[in-house]
């Protein structure tokens, strides 16, 4: 198995670290929160690179498993490369290659856990995001209203524009490692539409002891989250595989401009829900 630190940058910066620091905390973002959620490893299966059989890797990797230890992962993942494709995501512009700087970055052949090391710390952060997080600084200083329109239209500036359809909560057990393995094994298959990557958070000791409930988000993505009718054929294709619970549609640009729940522009922090009728067996979905 190829374990895979899923951390996105290239070598070149526009900004130091203490300068993007700066920045997020002029943005009210909490620089630990923007770590935790851009710098994250992930125990990533990729499909016809990763020698391990997948039924092997999937049973191992269940996301149920209580793992314990230093390294833990906190996603498991499952990625399709797509050649002469321009973005992952989460992902500076990119064209897939015999080998990814990913792979090249960030792997290793251990069977249990994933190497959670990264890079120099001013390297961590790809400079098209912060680019992006230095201009929002200064349309917050401007005084200028901050919209939903004005995070879409930086999102298309700087290429920013995938997003994720999230199952969330989903109860640890059987019912997520079910899910799961429905949704894992549609990237390996290419089932579908617009969706070449997808992933689920790990359990942990301390999370099932620290939580009556313990749950994993699971989140599937594709690129452009301002293209409803992608939108719409990735909503339609986790559908098709057997998915009935509620999803939630989040920009990745949102969790970088920290747009979450009570955020003080008042930005509602998901832009689409998708709710699926049991008896007509359609899904709705609606625009926020």
């Amino acid at each position: 198995m190829i374990a895979v630190v899923r951390v996105w940058f290239i070598k070149t910066t526009t900004l130091t670290f203490e300068q993007f620091i700066t920045k997020l905390t002029e943005l009210s973002i909490d620089p630990a929160d923007f770590y935790k959620n851009y710098v994250e490893s992930t125990c990533t299966y990729v499909v016809g690179r990763t020698p391990a059989p997948f039924d092997m890797w999937l049973e191992a990797n269940m996301p149920s498993r209580v793992r314990e230890g230093d390294d833990i992962p906190q996603f498991v993942g499952v990625l399709r490369p797509r050649y002469k494709e321009k973005q992952k995501p989460d992902s500076d512009t990119y064209e897939e290659e015999s080998s990814s700087e990913e792979e090249e970055e960030s792997s290793s052949t251990d069977d249990d856990e994933c190497d959670s090391s990264t890079d120099d710390e001013e390297t961590v952060y790809p400079p098209h995001v912060m680019r992006m997080l230095a201009k929002f600084s200064k349309e917050i200083s401007s005084g200028k209203e901050i919209t939903k329109q004005l995070v879409f239209d930086l999102a298309v500036e700087f290429g920013i524009t995938t997003g994720k359809w999230m199952l969330i909560p989903v109860p640890t057990g059987v019912k997520v490692d079910v899910l799961w393995t429905k949704i894992a094994r549609s990237i390996v298959d290419g089932s579908i539409p617009g969706c070449h990557y997808a992933k689920v958070s790990t359990m942990t000791i301390e999370k099932m002891l620290g939580n009556n409930n313990p749950s994993h988000v699971i989140c599937i993505y594709n690129d452009n989250f301002l293209d409803m009718d992608e939108v719409r054929a990735l909503e339609s294709g986790i559908r098709a595989i057997g998915i009935r619970g509620k999803l939630s549609y989040k920009p990745d640009i949102f969790t970088y401009c920290g747009v979450y729940r009570n955020n003080r522009w008042k930005i509602t922090p998901v832009i689409y829900q998708s709710n699926y009728d049991v008896k007509s067996k359609q899904s709705k979905i609606d625009v926020f």
